[in-house]
C-alpha cells in the first residue's frame, strides 16, 4: 500500500516513488499536477488519470481485496458467520 509522505493520500504503489529510505512520494506530488496521463497497455492509447479518480479506484481496489473470502477467513473470528 502506498501513502505519499506529501500529501499523505493513499494511492496503488505503482503511483508512488520512494525517494529515500521508507520516504515516498506520489507522482502527482512530484509533478506537481492533479491529472497524468497514463498509456493502456492494451489498447497503446494516453488515458487523463485525475489524482482522485486514482484514489477512488484504488480505495474500491482495496475494499474488493478485504472483503473476499479468503482475507475475510483471516480477519474474522472462528466461528462468526458475518
Amino acid at each position: 500500500m502506498g501513502q505519499c509522505n506529501v500529501c499523505r493520500d493513499f494511492l496503488h504503489p505503482d503511483y508512488c516513488m520512494e525517494m529515500e529510505e521508507g520516504i515516498y512520494k506520489c507522482v502527482y506530488c512530484y509533478l506537481d499536477k492533479d491529472t497524468i496521463t497514463i498509456e493502456d497497455t492494451e489498447t497503446g492509447e494516453t488515458i487523463p488519470v485525475s489524482k482522485q479518480v486514482a484514489k477512488e479506484n484504488y480505495k474500491k481496489f482495496v475494499k474488493k481485496i478485504y472483503k473476499s473470502k479468503g482475507v475475510q477467513e483471516l480477519v474474522s473470528p472462528k466461528g462468526d458467520k458475518g
